[in-house]
């Protein structure tokens, strides 16, 4: 072979290399593109479930944020002031569809809340300014268990049946503070109060006259 062939030969091999190669980077190239493509949209549909609406669901990230912003009233003899309590830890809880219905957020040195995790609910479903709240249902009165199950009951409700958010819970949400939520803690006694409105019993009209 001579020299002039050779290198032509030489060119045209490094020529049909570089091609080769251009059209395996530009294949590897869409591969990669479409799956990532794919990958975020299939992430983007796992973050949410069916009943939790995005515009609606509070994330463990704003439920923490919250949380951070509220103060609990610290008592002394002589006065009553507020203080702001570290987060030690966050749980949320979850229904039989594997949906997030309220977080638990227990805090140093004691303490916890219960929040929602539906802003179309009262956010703040108890709290407590010290203790520690177990989720563990073996170690949870019976009253407790029945009180956790009405409240998850009542946030699928919300979520099933669409129901939009009242203004009263809206404004509950934008003004979140522990002061003004009459729940406290929630019952631990195995009892659960029951409120029932009747009619009156009697008819009789009686009285105490001076005569």
């Amino acid at each position: 072979m001579s020299t002039l062939h050779y290198k032509n030969y030489i060119l045209t091999s490094n020529f049909c290399i570089m091609k080769h190669t251009k059209h395996v980077l530009h294949w590897t190239f869409i591969v990669l593109f479409t799956f990532t493509f794919f990958s975020c949209q299939q992430e983007d549909k796992t973050n949410l479930l069916p009943n939790q609406k995005k515009e609606n669901f509070i994330t463990q990230e704003k439920a923490v944020e919250i949380s951070n912003r509220l103060t609990f009233d610290n008592q002394s003899k002589n006065a009553t002031s507020s203080i702001e309590k570290k987060i030690s830890e966050i749980l949320p809880v979850s229904d039989e569809k594997n949906e997030t219905v309220y977080y638990v957020i227990n805090y140093q040195d004691g303490g916890f809340v219960l929040m929602a995790a539906d802003d179309r609910y009262e956010p703040i479903l108890s709290y407590s300014d010290d203790g520690y709240f177990d989720t563990n249902k073996e170690n949870q009165p019976e009253g407790l268990i029945y009180w956790e199950t009405s409240i998850t009951k009542s946030i699928q409700y919300l979520r099933e049946n669409n129901i939009p958010q009242t203004a009263e819970v809206k404004y509950k949400w934008e003004n979140i503070n522990l002061s003004s939520f009459a729940g406290k803690e929630p019952p631990d006694n195995g009892c659960v109060p029951e409120l029932e409105i009747v009619n009156p019993l009697l008819s009789t009209i009686w009285g105490q006259e001076c005569g």
